[in-house]
């Protein structure tokens, strides 16, 4: 879908980095694929954020969990090694509390946040309401999280990438499920079209350069 674009790529999701860490070798890929557009192509990017920069997505089954209670875990254990293997520098870090494990994930944010900052004319991310991110910081120390059921509207989010507004792949994601879930491919120009009105609404850009 990326490579396909010709006009403008939208983004929404909850996490700036978002599969970075259940899927990284695809996720660099698509770091790559997306700052080839912005730079060789000069396609805008504009991303929005609906939550604050997090260590993990709230989608994730490893959100709200301490690094001890995870260790436990071999489906963590088991995307843990894959991820050292995309990413071996990090295989000498310590790794023996919630601090070690969101230093890690910060720094590799960080990373995909620059470069698709820096790519071309640069990215426009954004959090809902249009204020810039540039840093993935104020993370705290801890990844545990209140086990308190979210409002009704928090539990079920959308999120969607939608190419030359005329193409989506969007998701309804509910907060620390099990398996990631299923994701819808369309064409259709009535819900495309409600995409790009409900992300203007909230805070992307209806152009380039800025937030409207």
């Amino acid at each position: 879908m990326v490579s396909a674009a010709e006009e403008r790529i939208r983004i929404m999701i909850d996490c700036v980095d978002i599969g970075s860490f259940s899927a990284p070798f695809l996720h660099d890929d698509l770091i790559a694929a997306l700052c080839v557009k912005l730079e060789d192509k000069r396609i805008p990017v504009e991303m929005l954020v609906t939550e604050e920069p997090a260590p993990i997505s709230r989608a994730s089954p490893f959100y709200g969990r301490s690094l001890a209670t995870l260790k436990k875990d071999e489906s963590f254990c088991r995307t843990l090694e894959n991820y050292l293997k995309c990413h071996e520098e990090f295989r000498s870090a310590p790794l023996n509390c919630d601090a070690d494990f969101i230093a890690i994930l910060q720094e590799q944010q960080q990373r995909s946040l620059d470069l698709l900052l820096h790519a071309g004319n640069g990215a426009k991310i954004y959090r809902v309401g249009g204020s810039p991110i540039t840093r993935c910081d104020n993370f705290g120390d801890s990844l545990e999280r209140p086990l308190v059921a979210p409002a009704a509207e928090d539990v079920v989010r959308t999120f969607f990438w939608v190419r030359d507004d005329e193409e989506a792949i969007f998701l309804f994601s509910s907060h620390g499920t099990s398996e990631q879930p299923m994701s819808f491919w369309t064409y259709s120009r009535q819900l495309v079209n409600k995409f790009v009105r409900y992300s203007r609404a909230i805070g992307l850009s209806t152009n380039s350069h800025g937030v409207a």
